[in-house]
């Protein structure tokens, strides 16, 4: 979030802090108003104050310092693994790139970037959530610093939910009509791709399983 920093030291100081659970919720809201009542408001900080006093609280979450702190490290360590995979694809798409020694070689400087994000950032989430380690244990995957990785995502991202909601929230499951967006005439299920990402990875991890293994797609 922004302002991290002012927000972890806000919720040190004992006051509590909320965050909306979908960033379209003040759009939705503003939809709302012209829709119903033909009001529209102007999108500026002032305005942006008001409407939020009005959004119920199941769109809020709430979070504490912990999550703040973690959720820097987290970012951090999505870049790294967005920038490895957008160059293995490529590479894929176009396999004589694999002959260039140069771009070999910055694919593996990539991996080494994505890697010792993921061990910093499970470094963070285990020195303030120090349970997540049973966690990794019953998962098997105490020694996988990117399947670790991916398992801390999905802990913070279900904090402030409710696990039906969570799930939602990952594309899982039948979506509820607020979920559904309009786009070129069809219904179009909107949820966390990071997330459902993470949850599809980390899944692959557990499970041995391998996306290029025929028996393993069924």
């Amino acid at each position: 979030p922004n302002n991290a920093e002012v927000l972890s030291e806000i919720s040190k100081a004992g006051i509590e802090v909320y965050f909306l659970k979908w960033t379209t919720t003040l759009m939705a809201f503003r939809r709302s108003l012209k829709n119903k009542y033909d009001l529209w408001t102007t999108k500026n900080d002032y305005n942006d104050a008001v409407l939020l006093a009005f959004v119920k609280p199941k769109f809020w979450k709430q979070v504490d310092w912990r999550y703040i702190e973690c959720w820097n490290y987290m970012a951090l360590w999505r870049d790294a693994e967005k920038s490895y995979w957008r160059l293995e694809r490529r590479i894929e798409t176009y396999p004589k790139l694999r002959q260039d020694k140069e771009v070999m070689s910055q694919l593996k400087t990539e991996r080494v970037k994505m890697i010792n994000a993921a061990e910093k950032f499970v470094q963070i989430v285990q020195s303030y959530y120090p349970e997540i380690n049973d966690l990794f244990q019953r998962l098997g995957i105490e020694e996988d610093a990117i399947a670790k990785a991916y398992c801390c995502e999905i802990i913070l991202e279900m904090q402030g939910y409710r696990f039906k909601w969570f799930l939602k929230k990952a594309g899982i499951g039948f979506p509820l009509p607020m979920l559904l967006k309009s786009r070129q005439g069809r219904k179009v299920y909107i949820y966390d791709k990071r997330l459902h990402h993470a949850l599809h990875q980390l899944t692959l991890k557990v499970y041995h399983l391998s996306l290029h293994d025929d028996a393993d797609k069924r």
